[in-house]
């Protein structure tokens, strides 16, 4: 099956964020990009150590009076 346009790009502009090691290489080194199309990006990442907050847990609590729709 043929890689799409979108889809190269994505995962090229992704490899040029891991490259620079910032933010992005220290919190999401596994995240694979699936399939790319115009607004719309398939991945997945392996929850690691590094990934979870202190208590062990990704969840992060919602502040008081936020709604989904707003955040």
């Amino acid at each position: 099956m043929a890689t799409s346009a979108c889809l190269r790009f994505t995962r090229k502009v992704w490899r040029s964020f891991l490259e620079t090691k910032g933010h992005d290489k220290q919190c999401f080194p596994n995240l694979v990009i699936h399939d790319a199309t115009p607004g719309t990006v398939h991945a997945s990442l392996e929850v690691q150590p590094s990934n979870l907050n202190r208590v062990g847990t990704g969840r992060v609590p919602r502040q008081h009076g936020m709604q989904p729709e707003n955040l």
